[in-house]
């Protein structure tokens, strides 16, 4: 394996968890405002 491929895997996991934690405060402002 690569450096540059774990690089690369590395950075799609971290742009993962940010569209994840988005998802969840996205909910989150749903529920709050019903």
């Amino acid at each position: 394996m690569t450096r540059q491929m774990s690089k690369d895997n590395l950075s799609n996991q971290i742009f993962f968890i940010n569209f994840m934690e988005s998802l969840i405060l996205a909910q989150d402002e749903r529920w709050r405002r019903a």
